[in-house]
């Protein structure tokens, strides 16, 4: 934290990197890049500082008016709408777009026509309540996973509303992630295996015995080709 060296296109330059506090003890991190000189960084720090404490810095802020909704666009933009059935996937979308579109659904649904810089964490809380009371497709309420990868959407997208310099900060850059332990505690031991097995269908006993012996995946133990496959004959 504080006034430090950066480098960008081979070039030294400063930056600030601080934490601003106003006198309600309102918090907010303040960061700038590629300032020319150590000393006009320095002085900039001083000018936030005291901006800060005397509340005019926190004012200014609040007078953005770019709505979740917007700032959702804004990174639309960047990589482009859903393709249609029977499109080509443009080349700058990641993996996980499909899904960060149907979690952006639910955060527009509750956050869309708030504005952006009045969220808070106390917004993040009651908005998790508030989904905690819906119910899925499979007809139970959303996993504490689910809730965290919608959060972490709504940071991303504000992340990036940031760096296009559309808004000053990210409000919410201080919310927690709920992190609840998703770990499967039941063991499938030999005997119970055994079971299994000789229940399963004929055509069933060569998938299983490779999934339990090696641990692969179901989809890579069925995209196995047959000189691939570890099969013994008394298997089959």
């Amino acid at each position: 934290m504080g006034v430090k060296k950066h480098k960008a296109d081979g070039k030294q330059f400063w930056c600030i990197d601080e934490w601003l506090t106003s006198p309600s003890g309102e918090r907010v991190r303040y960061r700038k890049w590629r300032i020319p000189t150590k000393e006009q960084a320095e002085m900039l720090a001083a000018k936030m500082k005291a901006e800060a404490f005397e509340g005019k810095y926190f004012e200014r802020q609040r007078t953005s008016q770019l709505t979740v909704q917007e700032v959702w666009d804004l990174y639309v933009k960047k990589f482009g709408e859903l393709p249609k059935p029977g499109q080509p996937r443009p080349p700058i979308q990641y993996d996980s777009y499909q899904a960060d579109h149907g979690r952006a659904r639910c955060l527009l649904t509750h956050l869309g026509t708030k504005a952006a810089m009045t969220l808070t964490v106390e917004n993040v809380d009651a908005y998790r309540l508030v989904r905690l009371s819906e119910k899925t497709v499979r007809g139970k309420p959303p996993a504490p996973a689910t809730l965290d990868r919608e959060l972490e959407l709504l940071k991303r997208t504000l992340n990036y509303a940031v760096d296009c310099k559309k808004l000053p900060h990210n409000p919410i850059l201080r919310a927690k992630f709920l992190r609840v332990p998703n770990v499967r505690r039941k063991m499938v031991d030999e005997e119970l295996f055994q079971r299994l097995l000789d229940d399963c269908d004929p055509e069933l006993k060569a998938i299983v015995l490779v999934g339990f012996d090696t641990g692969m995946r179901k989809r890579e133990v069925l995209d196995l080709l047959g000189e691939q496959a570890p099969i013994k004959e008394e298997w089959a």
